[in-house]
C-alpha cells in the first residue's frame, strides 16, 4: 500500500469516526498544529490535541510500513478497499495489531527473542484471516479499484444491525 493511500483526513460520518474512537484533530488539516508553552493551570487540552495527531500518525506510520512487507500469494486478488478506514472492524483490528506489535517489540527489548515471531503467529496470522478472507469478511464488497462496498446496492446500511434488548429481558 503506498503512502497516498493514507487518508488525509478522517470521515466527516459519524459512525466513520467512532471507529477512530476519537483519536482525530478537528482543527484545520493546513493549520500551524504547533502551539506555545503552556502558563502553569492552563487547560492541557490543546497539548492532548496533539498527543492524538501524534498517536495516530503513529499508528498510521506502522500500519503503511507494515502492509508493505506483507506478500499475498494466490491466484485471486486478495480483497482489499483502499478506503479501509471506513470499516470499523478492520480499523479495530489494525489498531489491536499496532498495539500487540508495540507490546512485543518492547518485549524483545527485555529479552524475550521469540517475541516478535509469536506476534506474527498469534496476531497478525489470525486477524489477516479474517480481515483478508475473500468471501466473509469486511473487505468482501469492496473492490481494490472500484472502491468502498462497490459490490452492495445498499452502501449505507450497517452490515450488522445493533439493537439494545428492552429492560426485561435478563443478559
Amino acid at each position: 500500500m503506498a503512502d497516498d493511500d493514507a487518508p488525509d483526513d478522517v470521515p466527516t460520518d459519524e459512525v466513520q469516526r467512532e471507529a477512530w474512537d476519537d483519536e482525530t484533530n478537528e482543527e484545520d488539516p493546513n493549520a500551524d498544529i504547533t502551539t506555545p508553552a503552556q502558563e502553569p493551570g492552563e487547560d492541557a487540552e490543546e497539548s492532548s490535541d496533539e498527543e492524538d495527531l501524534d498517536i495516530r500518525e503513529l499508528f498510521l506510520d506502522w500500519l503503511t510500513t507494515h502492509l508493505r512487507t506483507v506478500e499475498v500469494i494466490g491466484t485471486k486478488p486478495t480483497p482489499w478497499c483502499a478506503q479501509w478506514w471506513l470499516h470499523p472492524e478492520v480499523v479495530a483490528r489494525f489498531k489491536s495489531l499496532w498495539q500487540a506489535s508495540m507490546q512485543a517489540d518492547a518485549s524483545v527489548q527485555d529479552g524475550d527473542a521469540g517475541a516478535v515471531s509469536s506476534w506474527w503467529i498469534n496476531h497478525w496470522d489470525r486477524h489477516a484471516a479474517v480481515i483478508f478472507d475473500k468471501s466473509t469478511r469486511p473487505f468482501r464488497d469492496c473492490d481494490p479499484n472500484e472502491g468502498h462496498l462497490h459490490h452492495r446496492k445498499d452502501k449505507t446500511s450497517p452490515i450488522v444491525s445493533v439493537t439494545r434488548p428492552s429492560e426485561n429481558v435478563e443478559l
